[in-house]
């Protein structure tokens, strides 16, 4: 998960709950979901979130979040759709949602519509300089120090790997990849590291080393998305300026018009607001 700064140079970590690495992801997620008129997370059975491909703690978040949703539903249909045989009451339904229980506010990380969101625990300085950082699971933190040099966090100092680059982001077991000075994708493990093939202007990381990133083929004032196979990138449709990748390993994109987009395996689908 990539938190940028663009302003002082200064870095800082936030803490939210027990998932540090999927924070940010998560925080988003819980907004939306809240949004009446969000796309993606909207009311009805036909915005339910697919939970097939999640396991354990993902899954039961993902049934909680689901079952919020067609509680919300369930709640609208009764508000909108009179009684037979009885007029339509003269004064407005209230729009207030049952509260989900507590089990579905813990196990969805206070992300499901009607929770009560986690409050920050609050901000560490950490030592030194960036201008891009890159936090991954148990801790995993890179960064692109102001002097353009990749960095790895690591027992309170950071520690210099003497490669220039732009962007960086983190995976888990001390996996960083990043856009090199002159545009070269490069991914780093404990004990080295991989230059991929071609150009990129961005990258992002998923939990399980999933890699994404923005080609250097420009069309329409975007970049090429593309998908790294483990042998070669392919290609994906669309295009977008800015790039990250969710807990569920698929990418978050930003377009020259400063719209959203989530891509779910097979397709796009536009969120509400701009960034």
């Amino acid at each position: 998960m990539r938190l940028s700064f663009q302003v002082s140079g200064k870095i800082f970590r936030q803490n939210i709950g027990r998932a540090l690495a999927a924070a940010a992801i998560l925080v988003a997620g819980a907004t939306m979901s809240e949004a009446p008129h969000a796309q993606l997370f909207g009311p009805g059975p036909d915005n339910l979130e697919d939970c097939s491909r999640l396991k354990g703690y993902q899954l039961n978040a993902c049934h909680a979040m689901n079952e919020a949703k067609r509680q919300q539903h369930r709640q609208e249909q009764m508000q909108q759709v009179p009684k037979k045989g009885t007029p339509t009451a003269s004064k407005c339904p209230s729009s207030r949602l049952n509260k989900p229980g507590a089990l579905a506010c813990k196990i969805s990380n206070n992300a499901a519509p009607g929770c009560r969101a986690l409050a920050p625990k609050g901000w560490k300085k950490l030592s030194g300089n960036a201008k891009d950082v890159g936090a991954g699971p148990v801790g995993n933190i890179w960064a692109i120090s102001n002097a353009g040099e990749a960095k790895r966090f690591s027992f309170g100092k950071w520690i210099g790997l003497k490669k220039k680059g732009t962007r960086i982001d983190a995976g888990r077991k001390g996996l960083a990849c990043m856009v090199g000075a002159n545009s070269e994708a490069y991914c780093f493990k404990t004990g080295g590291g991989q230059k991929l093939p071609g150009k990129v202007t961005d990258i992002g990381v998923g939990p399980k080393g999933e890699i994404w990133a923005l080609n250097a083929k420009k069309a329409n004032c975007n970049y090429g998305i593309q998908k790294w196979t483990g042998k070669k990138w392919e290609k994906i449709s669309g295009g977008a300026v800015r790039l990250d990748v969710d807990p569920k390993g698929m990418p978050w994109v930003i377009n020259s018009n400063n719209n959203i987009f989530r891509y779910d395996g097979r397709k796009w689908h536009q969120l509400i607001g701009s960034a």
